[in-house]
């Protein structure tokens, strides 16, 4: 692949230290990055993070670049690849740390239940004792999950 003389020029610029040569490399390969982005990532919000994630990188490592192993967009897209296998590999871990968490959540709701309905039907006598203004304010604080303030705050106190 022949590259354009004005960006193999602005990517010798940025390599000898113009950093603001390097506009003229990310004008050039943005579109073709993020269409290669978009072609393997599922998550299209993500792609705007590992383009600019991607020139960033290749910003900080262009010393490491030379045409005579590869191609610039051959070397970008590389680097791009990597960042999302990273961003897989992360989201993988963060879905496995969610699953661990549920079971735990669910083996300790599992714990806090009543055993058996002879729990259950003392707690419903108690509540049945109740005055029914009171019962209504444990309603809509348990069932409901309304938090105390807004409570507080329906009751005027």
């Amino acid at each position: 692949m022949v590259i354009d003389p004005a960006v193999a020029s602005a990517i010798a610029a940025t390599q000898a230290g113009d950093t603001e040569a390097y506009a003229t490399v990310v004008r050039a390969y943005d579109d073709e990055l993020r269409a290669f982005l978009a072609r393997r990532c599922p998550h299209a919000a993500a792609i705007d993070e590992l383009c600019q994630d991607t020139f960033v990188i290749a910003f900080q490592r262009l010393g490491q670049f030379s045409a005579d192993k590869g191609s610039f967009p051959g070397w970008l897209k590389g680097i791009a690849r990597n960042l999302l296998l990273q961003q897989f590999e992360a989201r993988e871990r963060d879905t496995e740390r969610l699953r661990r968490l549920e079971r735990f959540e669910l083996a300790r709701a599992r714990e806090l239940l009543p055993s058996d309905d002879s729990q259950l039907t003392k707690l419903r006598g108690c509540l049945a004792k109740l005055p029914p203004a009171y019962r209504d304010l444990l309603d809509r604080r348990y069932r409901d999950e309304l938090p105390v303030r807004d409570l507080a705050s329906a009751l005027k106190r």
